[in-house]
């Protein structure tokens, strides 16, 4: 009699594998290699964190992760790429709010769209932009330098990266707010840094992490950073909100991990577990913040709430600055 039960059981289960096929994988998930995309060159931000965390999380999951860089088209090429591949978690991708900012301005040259292609596995890393004077301007804090420009119209000039990023969409805004400054566009981060050193620019908004080094060195200052806390290397630089300006709030920037919708929900939940274990790993986590990234890790449903709300907010810019191509 238990023989027969046993028997029954197994066919049963036997029967639902051959009628859910995706499920069957989904048990054995994963059993071969899981490739992650990076839309961008080698050596690059998304890179170093793809290689670093994807590292980590191929140990997690026991199996390699192996890294495949597709550059091009501002990144839409590799996430084309990912997009189109099979719904199988064995490939996965990595990129940043560049590419969302891509999507929304580049529509023609995109074939996807990015909440409804990807499903998001978790963030990885933060990044915070900031508005930087050189240390010996005048304006010692952000009410200072904005009471200045308030007063002073279209007098100082700002050094912005290239349109579409999000100093640009910060400059807009604080245009917008009656902060008029000269915007004066940088080609890369050295450009950038070399014109407020050399003072070709009144004041800079750039990423942090390749400033840090003339933060450290008190050559330059740092008014105020885009994130929702202040950023753990440079606790004196406060956020929007604390410097005055709390209609500004917070512009997300970030990495993160995404596998093409329709990714089975248990091979989803095993990749975002090993991600959120991974990011645990106190060598992750160091080599992370000594680029000067938050490595705090976010999981799917905050993660895809977040972005939900940084797009919300970038379209209707980008559609009133008349940017969309």
């Amino acid at each position: 009699m238990l023989r027969k039960i046993f028997l029954i059981g197994g066919l049963s289960f036997l029967s639902f594998l051959i009628a859910n096929p995706r499920e069957a994988r989904a048990q054995r998930y994963p059993d071969r290699p899981i490739q992650i995309v990076v839309p961008f060159g080698v050596g690059g931000p998304n890179d170093i964190i793809a290689r670093l965390v994807g590292d980590q999380l191929g140990k997690e999951l026991k199996v390699p992760a192996p890294i495949l860089n597709k550059p091009g088209a501002g990144g839409a090429l590799g996430t084309s790429f990912a997009a189109q591949a099979k719904k199988d978690g064995y490939t996965l991708l990595v990129t940043s709010h560049a590419s969302f900012i891509t999507a929304i301005i580049q529509p023609k040259n995109v074939n996807y769209d990015m909440e409804k292609d990807f499903e998001p596995l978790g963030k990885v890393a933060g990044l915070a932009s900031a508005v930087l004077v050189k240390s010996n301007a005048p304006w010692k804090d952000l009410g200072e330098l904005f009471n200045h420009i308030k007063k002073n119209p279209k007098t100082l000039s700002c050094g912005i990266a290239v349109v579409g990023t999000v100093p640009h969409f910060l400059w807009l805004t604080l245009n917008s707010m009656g902060f008029e400054t000269n915007g004066v566009i940088v080609a890369n981060d050295p450009e950038g840094i070399s014109y407020l050193k050399g003072g070709h620019v009144d004041m800079l908004i750039l990423s942090v992490h390749p400033v840090a080094p003339h933060l450290q060195d008190k050559s330059f200052r740092g008014l105020a950073v885009t994130t929702e806390k202040r950023v753990k290397d440079f606790p004196e630089i406060p956020t929007f909100p604390e410097a005055g300006l709390p209609e500004i709030g917070f512009f997300p920037q970030f990495s993160g991990f995404f596998a093409p919708a329709g990714t089975p929900q248990p091979v989803l939940e095993i990749l975002s577990s090993g991600l959120e274990k991974a990011m645990k790993e106190p060598v992750v986590v160091d080599k992370l913040e000594k680029m000067h990234y938050s490595a705090e890790f976010q999981g799917p449903t905050e993660f895809k709430q977040m972005i939900h709300s940084f797009l919300q907010k970038i379209r209707p810019m980008a559609e009133k600055a008349k940017i969309i191509k």
